[in-house]
């Protein structure tokens, strides 16, 4: 019920008021009598026969409800109409509503059997549709009459470890209503709303108690690691025993006093560790409580060790560049193999072997590196793998006697202008002369890394050839010459493997160290990035995979057991379900020169539930939240129902009336 003039209700204090009225009202009048025996004794009498007139007391009732009444008019109530015959049932598929009451019953659960019993009630007048609200929402049963349709349709539902796409849900039942706008929408949930704006809210806890193992913190000071865990009760206080195992042995329990709603921090500080691959924090509940979900009982944490990059390093006659060597091999778990290209014979380039000048002619390698640095010289055949550099690509004399670049790979998409050249030196005052090196500042997030901290103030080129791309090449230029493009990023192939290429020949970089190797660090990250990019998700988010060079195969685990095999390549995964998940990867790798095959490489994450699901009592201030669709009817017209007041207050102002003056 609402009122439209809720200040009518102010009328009501006229109740208290009444009432103090008739406990102070005397009635009596002035009479000189010779004696007051008689009338003690007739008044004892009167008491005790007749201790409240029933007229009195029903003129007080009357009086009640009419300022009762009056007061209603005058506020106008109304109330809004929720029977319309046909029900719109959206059921949350969030990992909250797997919580299991102490009879092993879900909330997902009760919520279906709420439903079957709409369907045992389904005809014409009065259908229903089901909409699931997990990852992806989804129709399950529309706008159907027949009862074993509808049992059909729910039938083998289960619920998701994922949040609920309400939006979807949402945009659902605005297309199941479109074909009766007085459809009631029932929303079956264990989150609090506040506000509704009109969906009915069907609360699905039923007094369950949950405890969750929130986080688990790893920090490390001078070589030694030290951990804190974080706990939480939701449904009543407890005490639990919170347990820590690293690399699967048990190392400490702890009992941590928990109140409910609150997230509790678990000190785990007098144990250290030197080094580990995992730590776990583990949850015992104590006697007598049922876990409502005990999923979130676990919580992995992986050390995060950058994976080893392999990198083979080309140089071309004469381009023998220390400052890039020594810069790569600065770059921890950077794995260099460096080779000299003295001249081309028979289609295999000879390479330096030892200090005496002793040469072994050998192809370059096109696989099972992470990533292939040409200095001066040009690939013969574009690596099958990992990511590519082409660095000071080297010159050629044209018909016309002029410097120009030699053509690149076709592969690569691009090409160069005729060299500049401006012989770096010296000028007034110290400064120094030369092109200058701009970086580009509408990069967007994806390559702004590439010269993050990097200070290219006092940078001059001596010799560079501008960048010309070929059509239909896509390209991202990352620095520029005198406002032309000399280094460009591009994908290629069907892994949009990354190229780098560098057309700057001679510069004052390498002689500034601090810039130079923060450079190639940027470069070397933005190239070769991390295998996969977080160790712990929550369920229903992607990770990202980039494959190792010489990957083959990618088998799947989640907590030991196989759940998927595919060919490696880049790809993205989402968690559907929590647990420690494992990405065995097949490759073939290149280990000093030489091909390495049957070797894996792990990579390792944590799936978890969110936090928000772990928290079974969770509240939400409104559904707005989720944007509501435009034409989504989910509050019907109120319905006046002030003159019913009215009638009401007549009739009872008769009464009363009559009463007074007749009974």
């Amino acid at each position: 019920m609402s009122f439209e003039f809720i200040a009518g209700l102010w009328g009501l204090i006229g109740v208290p008021i009444l009432i103090l009225i008739y406990i102070l009202k005397r009635r009596y009048r002035e009479e000189t009598v010779p004696s007051t025996f008689l009338w003690r004794r007739s008044l004892k009498y009167m008491k005790r026969r007749f201790p409240w007139s029933w007229r009195n007391t029903f003129l007080l009732f009357l009086q009640i409800l009419t300022i009762v009444l009056a007061s209603f008019v005058l506020a106008r109530p109304s109330i809004t109409a929720w029977n319309t015959g046909e029900v719109i049932a959206i059921v949350d598929a969030s990992a909250s509503m797997m919580s299991e009451d102490y009879q092993g019953q879900t909330r997902f659960d009760r919520a279906l059997k709420e439903i079957e019993e709409l369907a045992e009630e389904a005809d014409a007048n009065h259908r229903v549709t089901v909409i699931v609200a997990g990852p992806e929402a989804k129709t399950h049963v529309y706008r159907s009459d027949s009862y074993y349709d509808i049992m059909r349709g729910i039938d083998g539902l289960t619920c998701t470890y994922g949040e609920p796409n309400m939006e979807a849900a949402l945009q659902l039942a605005e297309f199941a209503q479109e074909s009766n706008t007085e459809a009631e929408i029932r929303f079956y949930t264990d989150t609090a709303y506040e506000y509704t704006d009109g969906i009915r809210i069907v609360d699905m806890t039923d007094g369950e108690w949950n405890a969750a193992a929130i986080g688990l913190d790893a920090t490390e000071n001078g070589g030694i690691w030290n951990f804190t865990g974080h706990v939480a009760i939701y449904g009543g206080d407890a005490t639990i025993n919170a347990s820590l195992y690293v690399d699967g042995e048990y190392v400490s329990i702890k009992k941590v006093n928990c109140k409910d709603g609150e997230i509790t921090t678990v000190d785990f500080r007098d144990y250290e560790a030197y080094n580990f691959q995992i730590a776990q924090l583990l949850l015992e509940v104590p006697e007598g409580e049922s876990d409502a979900l005990i999923e979130d009982n676990t919580y992995s944490f992986y050390n995060t060790i950058s994976e080893r990059k392999t990198v083979q390093l080309a140089f071309g006659p004469n381009k023998k560049d220390e400052f890039l060597n020594s810069a790569l091999r600065s770059i921890k778990n950077v794995n260099v193999s460096s080779i000299q290209i003295d001249n081309l014979e028979n289609g295999a380039y000879e390479k330096l072997t030892d200090s005496f000048g002793n040469k072994t002619p050998s192809k370059l390698k096109s696989t099972g590196y992470d990533l292939y640095i040409y200095v001066g010289i040009l690939p013969r055949e574009m690596p099958a793998d990992g990511a590519v550099w082409i660095l000071d690509p080297p010159q050629m004399i044209n018909d016309e006697g002029s410097n120009t670049i030699v053509e690149m790979p076709e592969e690569i998409s691009l090409g160069f202008e005729r060299v500049h050249m401006y012989p770096i030196s010296e000028g007034k005052e110290g400064q120094t002369k030369g092109y200058s090196l701009i970086a580009n500042t509408l990069l967007d997030s994806r390559f702004s890394s590439f010269t993050q901290g990097l200070s290219l103030e006092d940078v001059k080129v001596g010799e560079y050839a501008p960048i010309v791309l070929e059509e239909n090449s896509v390209y991202v230029p990352l620095l520029f010459c005198d406002e032309e493009d000399v280094v460009m990023v591009g994908g290629i192939g069907e892994n949009h493997r990354r190229v780098l290429v560098m057309s700057i020949a001679a510069s004052n970089l390498s002689t500034r160290m601090a810039d130079y190797i923060l450079l190639i660090s940027n470069m070397m990250a933005f190239s070769c990035p991390d295998f996969i990019d977080d160790n712990a998700y929550n369920v229903g988010e992607t990770a990202t995979l980039v494959m190792p060079a010489g990957a083959t195969q990618v088998t799947i685990s989640r907590d030991g057991e196989v759940v998927n095999v595919v060919d490696a390549a880049d790809m993205t995964y989402t968690f559907d379900t929590p647990g420690n998940y494992t990405f065995e990867i097949a490759l073939t790798r290149t280990v000093n020169g030489e091909e390495v095959t049957e070797q894996t490489e792990n990579l390792y994450c944590f799936a978890r539930i969110a936090e928000q699901d772990s928290n079974i009592y969770g509240e939400e201030s409104s559904l707005e939240a989720f944007p509501l669709p435009e034409g989504l009817v989910t509050e019907f017209e109120p319905v006046e129902i002030w003159q019913y007041f009215l009638i009401a207050l007549l009739i009872i102002l008769t009464a009363e009336w009559w009463v007074y003056y007749r009974a």
